[in-house]
């Protein structure tokens, strides 16, 4: 057991870390199946059959099963306009569910590194938003998300939060891959020009998970325990559209028929409510001190543009 580790023992200990990722099927946790650490780093990432957020007794028993150094928790419903309707099934995987791992985390002695979202924010007076600022969701994922947060700092005597806002990468569903989409098969295409976003390539998190559980380490004994990791920059999601569009005319080398319209938030059609500015302030300097590195997010967007194209054009 972790507890029962002798001096001599440690430096081995260090190169063998056991690290369950929860949610290991969306974007985030493919782009760690995909990376080669070169670490001794063990990663596990079960199905939501056998590890499922939503089921108390799930977590418990996966959690029994073995013992875990790390524990990175990237399992949520995401369906923000869903949640507002199946809030059952939202609050029980965003809040409840985190709650008792949490707990069973802690008790069992296991680092916890819970992602969650900029939706916990939502009134516009003090964005870009720092980690200790105030939440205000304005809809019920968001609320669900604080929630969760709220239980981590609970329960877990040393868990962390890390923040992402607009996760997109060439895997899943997001909003770069939908855009193209549209942008290929819509002769006319609004997105919503007025609303300001930061931006979060899943690929940079996980090129940094070394760092990342390192600075874990380093905040153990601190009171530094909620982080945002966005790139750098800010931007709105008709700048993103526009950036697309032009790495589509460029990589099929003809104009596209599709006219691009900028609409106003209050203008699109949503069932759960959105904040103007959810943009989240992040620390570069503190990252880079500890060797964790980020991409442009217009060169990224690119990148992805170039890396899902072919499967789209496919499906299409």
């Amino acid at each position: 057991m972790k507890k029962n580790i002798q001096v001599k023992d440690l430096e081995n200990y260090n190169k063998n870390l056991k690290v369950l990722v929860i949610g290991g099927s969306g974007q985030v946790g493919t782009e760690i199946k995909n990376q080669k650490y070169k670490t001794n780093f063990e990663f596990f990432f079960p199905s939501s059959k056998e590890l499922n957020l939503a089921d108390q007794g799930s977590i418990k028993n996966f959690l029994n099963n073995d013992n875990f150094d790390y524990i990175i928790n990237l399992g949520a419903y995401t369906d923000v306009n869903g949640a507002e309707k199946k809030r059952d099934i939202s609050k029980s995987i965003n809040h409840i569910g985190v709650e008792i791992l949490s707990k069973e985390a802690d008790t069992k002695n296991i680092n916890l590194i819970h992602i969650s979202t900029d939706y916990v924010f939502g009134e516009t007076l003090r964005a870009p938003f720092h980690p200790n600022d105030n939440k205000s969701p304005v809809n019920f994922y968001g609320l669900t998300k604080s929630n969760g947060e709220n239980a981590v700092l609970t329960n877990h005597k040393s868990g962390i939060i890390i923040r992402f806002s607009s996760v997109f990468s060439q895997y899943g569903t997001n909003f770069v891959k939908n855009m193209i989409k549209l942008l290929l098969t819509n002769p006319h295409v609004r997105v919503v020009s007025d609303q300001k976003i930061s931006l979060t390539f899943a690929k940079d998190f996980s090129t940094n998970i070394v760092q990342i559980i390192d600075l874990y380490k380093k905040n153990i004994n601190t009171n530094e325990r909620i982080f945002h990791f966005c790139s750098p920059g800010f931007s709105t999601w008709y700048s993103v559209a526009k950036i697309i569009f032009s790495e589509l005319e460029i990589i099929l080398q003809r104009s596209l028929d599709t006219e691009l319209i900028p609409i106003k938030l209050s203008e699109w059609k949503s069932d759960a409510k959105r904040s103007n500015d959810t943009r989240l302030y992040t620390d570069f300097d503190y990252y880079l001190k500890n060797d964790i590195k980020f991409s442009s997010w217009e060169d990224s967007v690119k990148l992805v543009v170039r890396k899902a194209l072919p499967q789209i054009l496919d499906e299409i």
